[in-house]
């Protein structure tokens, strides 16, 4: 599954959209159809604050397309597939961009899920990954608004912990957005793992010194735990929305159940659930 070509971002121009089919077919929009679910709704509200959404964000691609939650890192993922790369190789590179400049969505010590989809052999296969960029990081990097925002909502945490505080105010006074952030040890750690491949993380001295650091937190977990860690392969799930199939974790991960929840909902109109 290699794509040697170069990304093709181009703006949807003269194609109905899924809200303008709904609209069209006076269909129930979704917060209508989960009314019920207050807490969510008033998390959602809380997490979109200040947040703005554009048609002009929308892109297509017969190639591939990256999409993060930092455009810096997306625009990362995409130069690999640029330079020859796969899917797999711009999905690592732009969680480990994520993982600096967005710490609190992702990072080296914690689990995910993948789903991959030979082109050579059809076969799609389920990643689960989940726990038992080293110039950016030391350098330094911009705060971005989300980064910002999770750092002035966390204030407390971040000025009790000494860690965090190093990293979030290392002047005492808390990041803000705009604002440069330097990872230095974050980015010492991905030079290693660059240098010496992964098991410097699962039997070296970066394994070390984060069960030290887990222990000392109050966690369980051990050297052997790291040493005994396997990724576990299993068949994507699928659905078929509107004629497409879409591929996606099976349980534990709830991402694909809720698609098919809002499919059960909108079946007469346009979805099928295959499980």
């Amino acid at each position: 599954m290699r794509i040697s070509y170069n990304v093709k971002l181009e703006q949807r121009e003269n194609k109905e959209s899924p809200k303008t089919y709904m609209e069209k077919n006076k269909v129930a929009p979704l917060a209508i159809l989960l009314c019920e679910l207050q807490d969510s709704q008033a998390a959602l509200r809380k997490y979109n604050e200040g947040l703005t959404t554009s048609d002009e964000d929308i892109v297509e691609s017969d190639v591939g397309v990256v999409a993060t939650d930092d455009a810096r890192c997306s625009a990362i993922g995409v130069s690999l597939i640029k330079q020859g790369g796969h899917a797999v190789d711009a999905a690592v590179a732009a969680a480990l961009c994520i993982g600096v400049v967005l710490s609190a969505s992702s990072g080296i010590g914690g689990g995910g899920f993948m789903v991959v989809r030979s082109s050579s052999t059809s076969q799609t296969q389920a990643f689960d990954m989940r726990e038992t960029a080293p110039a950016s990081a030391s350098q330094g990097f911009e705060v971005s608004p989300t980064l910002g925002g999770f750092i002035a909502e966390d204030a407390k945490k971040i000025l009790d912990d000494p860690g965090l505080r190093k990293l979030y105010a290392p002047e005492g006074t808390l990041l803000k957005e705009g604002d440069v952030c330097k990872n230095e040890e974050l980015g010492r750690t991905l030079e290693v793992v660059a240098e010496q491949g992964p098991q410097a993380f699962y039997n070296g001295t970066i394994a070390e010194k984060l069960v030290k650091d887990i222990k000392e937190a109050g966690g369980i977990l051990t050297m052997e735990d790291l040493r005994n860690y396997k990724v576990e392969i299993a068949d994507a799930m699928t659905l078929n929305v509107m004629g497409y199939t879409i591929y996606g974790m099976p349980p534990p991960s709830s991402g694909t159940l809720a698609l098919s929840l809002v499919c059960t909902f909108l079946s007469p109109l346009f979805c099928h659930v295959a499980l």
